[in-house]
C-alpha cells in the first residue's frame, strides 16, 4: 500500500515537480518507507525542477520485497514504462512466471514490478487478470498516455480535480490537493444532502463531497491522452452483476483461499476482531493457515471494546466475550484497546482530516483505534471481515428486500414463513414488515410516506431534493438486487473508505478477504432462502463455518455492526453541544428552521426529550468538516431543486 500524486498537463509547467512534492507530503502518512518522483517533458525524463507535462509521486509502504528494488515510481529500460502503483497483486506469481517465459529479466520479489511488465505488454488488457485490491497510474511514454485503474470494489482510492483546462491532479486521498495553489474548495450540495439526510458517502459513481473532486470509479480504467488530456476515455472492465460465479466450491472453500493469498507479505500480518460471525472467521482461517505453514505461528487479532457503557448498553454492544471466545478457538492472541467519547473529541479534528469527507457514525473512531494500535504493535497488514453482510444478507434491511421478492414471486407461503420469522426472532411488526415490501413497488410519493418525512432538510432544497435510496440502480425488490446495490453503491464503498483512512493514517495496510470476486459472485448465486432462514442471516455461511467458528458465535442473531455508545458519549460531553451549534451554522442553508431545535433537544437528558437520532452525529461531523477543510459554503455549488443535482 502506497499513497500516489500525480500531475499532468497538455503544456509545459515550471513548478511541476514541487507541486507534487507538496501534494505528497499531505499523504506521507500512506507510505512511511520510501519516496520517489520522475518527471517527464517531451516524451523524456527531465530535472525535478525543471519544466514538465507529467510528474509522477509517490510514497511506499513496503510490504512484498522491502528492499530498494521495489522503490516507485518503477520503470522499465530508459524510462519507456513508469508504474506509481497502491495496493496489492495477490495472483502476481501466476502472472510473473509467462512473463518470464517471453524474457522479461525481474529485478525483485514484489507485485509492483511484475504489473509493471505486465501493463507494458498488454496495457488495458492486463487489469480483468489482476486479482487485488489496486488503483494505479501508468505512464507510456511511446503513446504518450496515462492510464488510471482502480480494483473491482473501490478497495483502494483515487481521485482526480481540474484546477484548469488541460491540468489534472491525481492522488490517493483528496487532502493532497489542498496545498495546490488554486485549490478553493466548494461544497457538492446534492451529495451534502444526502449525507446530512441518509448518512451516505460514495454512493454516486465518481462524485465526492466536493465540488470538482471525482474520483475513478471501482472496475473502470481511464486512459488520458496527454497532449489532449480533455479527450479521455473509461473503459468498464468489471460489472459484479455479470460476472461468472465458479462452479462446486462451497463459500468458506473460496473464503478460505482468499485469506490465504491476503497472508502473503513480507511484514508482520495480523487480523482486526469484532467478535462477529466474519472476522471470526477470518481469523480461524487465517490462523489455520499460519499454523499450516509454522506450528508455533500465532495471528496477532486487536479488539476495540467501549467500557464507559451502562448496563443496558453493554449486553447490545460490547462483544468482547466473543472476540475471546474467538480467538482462543484460533490459537490466536489478542490485544484490545477502548476507545472513549472524550478522546473521540479530543481527536474529531484529526479524524475529519484523515477521512477526507464526513463520516456517519463515532465507530469510525474505534476502527481508527485499532489500526493505531496496529502501528504500535508492529503490524504492517491487517485483515478484516468488510464485505460479508453486504453480499450474504447480513443487515436487517435484507428482510424487507427478501418478503418483497416472495411476494413478486408468487411465493405467498414462504413471505408468510418470512415475515412470522423475523417477528417472533427480530420483533419486526408484520404490518410494518408487509408495508415496506409492498412500498419496493410503489410510486416514488408513497415510498417517501413509508419510509417516513425527512423534517431535516429545509423546505426548499427537500422539495428537490432526490433520496438516494430511490435512487440505486437496482432497488430493493429482491434480495440479489439489494446486495448489488449495498455492494456498489450503498454500505460497502463507504466502508471501504473508512477502512482506508483509518489503516493508511498509521502506515497500515487493510485487507478484505471476502472482497475476493469469485467469493462475491458465488454469494450472490446463492437463493435469497439459502441466506435468511428461519429469520436468521448469512444462513449458508453459518452453516459451512460450523467445524471452524464457535457455535456461539455462529449462533448469534443480534446485529451489532461495530457500534459504540453515540448518544452516551455525546450527552456526558458538553463539546459535543459547542460542536453541534458549529455543525448548525455550517448546514444553516440545507436544514429546516425546526431542525435546530430539535436537534439539540436531542442532546438533552430530560423525560421530554424526543427520541436520540444519529442526525445529531452527522451534522456534529459535517460542521467539523467544513471547518477542517475550509469549504467555502456562500461558495458551494447551486442546488436547482427542479433536478435535484448540482448546477
Amino acid at each position: 500500500m502506497c499513497g500516489l500524486v500525480t500531475i499532468l498537463s497538455a503544456e509545459p509547467k515550471p513548478n511541476l515537480g514541487s507541486l507534487a512534492r507538496s501534494m505528497l507530503d499531505q499523504i506521507e502518512h500512506r507510505g512511511p518507507d520510501g519516496r520517489g518522483m520522475i518527471v517527464f517533458h517531451n516524451c523524456g525524463p527531465v530535472d525535478h525542477d525543471a519544466p514538465a507535462t507529467l510528474a509522477l509521486a509517490h510514497c511506499r509502504l513496503a510490504i512484498q520485497d522491502t528492499s530498494d528494488a521495489g522503490a516507485q515510481p518503477m520503470s522499465t529500460g530508459q524510462e519507456k514504462h513508469t508504474l506509481s502503483f497502491n495496493g496489492e497483486i495477490y495472483n502476481f506469481n501466476e502472472l510473473r512466471a509467462p512473463l518470464e517465459t517471453s524474457g522479461v529479466q525481474f529485478k525483485s520479489g514484489c507485485d509492483t514490478e511484475v504489473l509493471l511488465h505486465l501493463l507494458a505488454a498488454q496495457s488495458r488488457a492486463a487489469i480483468p487478470h489482476l486479482d487485488g485490491q489496486f488503483a494505479f497510474c501508468f505512464y507510456d511514454s511511446d503513446a504518450n498516455t496515462l492510464l488510471l485503474a482502480r480494483d473491482r470494489f473501490g478497495i483502494k482510492p483515487l481521485y482526480h480535480w481540474s484546477p484548469e483546462p488541460g491540468v489534472m491532479c491525481i492522488a490517493s486521498e483528496i487532502k493532497a490537493f489542498t496545498v495546490h495553489p488554486d485549490w478553493k474548495p466548494k461544497l457538492n450540495t446534492p451529495r451534502a444532502l444526502d449525507f446530512l439526510a441518509r448518512g451516505l458517502i460514495d454512493h454516486v459513481p465518481g462524485e465526492t463531497m466536493f465540488a470538482g473532486v471525482h474520483q475513478v470509479v471501482p472496475g473502470t480504467s481511464v486512459l488520458i491522452p496527454l497532449d489532449r488530456p480533455q479527450d479521455m476515455t473509461t473503459d468498464v472492465w468489471f460489472d459484479l452483476a455479470t460476472h461468472a460465479p465458479p462452479t462446486n466450491r462451497s463459500l468458506v472453500d473460496l473464503l478460505a483461499k482468499s485469506v490465504e493469498q491476503r497472508l502473503i507479505a513480507d511484514v508482520p500480518v495480523g487480523s482486526c476482531l469484532s467478535g462477529g460471525i466474519d472476522s471470526s472467521a477470518v481469523v480461524a482461517l487465517a490462523s489455520r493457515s499460519l499454523h499450516t505453514q509454522n506450528a508455533q505461528a500465532q495471528l496477532q487479532t486487536i479488539h476495540a471494546r467501549t467500557t464507559d457503557l451502562s448496563s443496558s448498553e453493554e449486553s447490545t454492544i460490547d462483544e468482547s466475550r466473543f472476540a475471546h471466545t474467538a480467538a482462543k478457538n484460533a490459537g490466536a492472541s489478542i490485544d484490545e484497546v477502548t476507545p472513549t467519547g472524550v478522546a473521540l473529541f479530543d481527536m474529531l479534528d484529526e479524524l475529519v482530516w484523515a477521512q477526507d469527507e464526513p463520516f456517519a457514525s463515532p465507530s469510525i473512531f474505534a476502527q481508527f483505534k485499532v489500526f493505531e494500535r496496529a502501528q504500535a504493535l508492529g503490524l504492517k497488514v491487517m485483515l478484516d471481515g468488510q464485505g460479508a453482510d453486504e453480499q450474504l444478507c447480513g443487515y436487517h434491511a435484507f428482510f424487507k428486500a427478501a418478503l418483497a421478492e416472495y411476494f413478486s414471486r408468487g411465493r405467498f407461503f414462504a413471505a408468510h414463513v418470512h415475515a412470522h420469522s423475523a417477528k417472533e426472532l427480530h420483533g419486526f411488526p408484520l404490518t410494518t414488515q408487509v408495508a415496506q415490501a409492498l412500498a419496493a413497488f410503489a410510486p416514488k410519493w408513497l415510498r417517501a410516506r413509508v419510509r417516513g418525512s425527512n423534517a431535516l432538510l429545509s423546505r426548499d432544497v427537500a422539495a428537490g431534493w432526490n433520496d438516494p435510496f430511490d435512487a440505486m440502480p437496482n432497488g430493493w425488490r429482491s434480495a440479489r438486487e439489494l446486495s448489488l446495490d449495498q455492494l456498489t453503491r450503498g454500505s460497502l464503498p463507504q466502508l471501504l473508505h473508512w477502512e482506508d483512512r483509518n489503516s493508511m493514517h498509521f502506515g497500515v495496510e487493510a485487507r478484505v478477504p471476502f472482497l475476493d470476486h469469485d467469493l462475491v459472485a458465488a454469494s450472490l448465486a446463492r437463493p435469497t432462502q439459502a441466506k435468511i432462514k428461519h429469520g436468521i442471516t448469512k444462513w449458508a455461511l453459518r452453516e459451512e463455518l460450523r467445524t471452524i467458528v464457535p457455535g456461539d458465535i455462529l449462533n448469534r442473531t443480534d446485529k451489532v455492526a461495530f457500534s459504540t455508545p453515540e448518544k452516551a458519549w455525546l450527552r456526558s460531553d458538553d463539546r459535543a453541544k459547542d460542536r453541534l451549534e458549529r455543525g448548525l451554522t455550517a448546514a444553516a442553508d440545507l436544514l429546516s428552521p425546526t431542525a435546530a431545535h430539535r436537534l439539540r433537544a436531542m442532546l438533552s437528558e430530560g423525560d421530554d426529550a424526543p427520541t436520540y437520532d444519529n442526525v445529531v452525529w452527522r451534522v456534529i461531523c459535517f460542521g467539523a468538516w467544513v471547518e477542517r477543510f475550509g469549504i467555502d459554503m456562500e461558495r458551494a455549488v447551486p442546488f436547482c431543486p427542479e433536478r435535484g443535482i448540482a448546477m
